[in-house]
């Protein structure tokens, strides 16, 4: 069989039987169109690479119980978008209102001697720079 012209189908049909050949060539055909995705979203190599190569050996590891009948590739793409979607949702940072922190909550380091001048200083500056704007544009600020 020349696997290099083979249909994703095939493919995925001789690795139900356990042709590892056929499991490269479908790597070979996707690993770098994933990768290339997953960089647009993740912007880390090294867990984009990971994700890529965990759903490619699922797909090995579950090629007698899965079920494709449409595209492979659809199938493949959905699949590692949904990764990259929990992966995405790992690392969204709680947030809350700033109202909710108290200065005792914020590091030491943080605070310098001259941070309420420096506060005064840019409230009359951006007071002064309102002042300076239209009146509609002063209701958006």
């Amino acid at each position: 069989m020349d696997y290099k012209q083979a249909s994703d189908m095939e493919l995925l049909l001789c690795c139900k039987k356990d042709d590892i050949r056929a499991y490269n060539e479908l790597v070979d055909r996707y690993a770098p169109r994933l990768y290339k995705i997953g960089l647009r979203y993740l912007r880390d190599g090294f867990i984009v690479e990971e994700l890529a190569m965990d759903l490619l050996f699922n797909i090995w590891e579950r090629r007698n119980d899965i079920q494709i009948d449409y595209s492979f590739s659809a199938y493949l793409f959905k699949a590692f978008r949904n990764m990259i979607v929990r992966q995405l949702s790992k690392n969204i940072p709680l947030t809350g209102p700033i109202e909710a922190v108290t200065e005792q909550e914020l590091p030491f380091s943080t605070r310098t001697a001259d941070d309420n001048l420096i506060c005064e200083q840019t409230e009359l500056l951006y007071h002064k720079n309102l002042a300076r704007l239209s009146p509609q544009r002063r209701i958006v600020f």
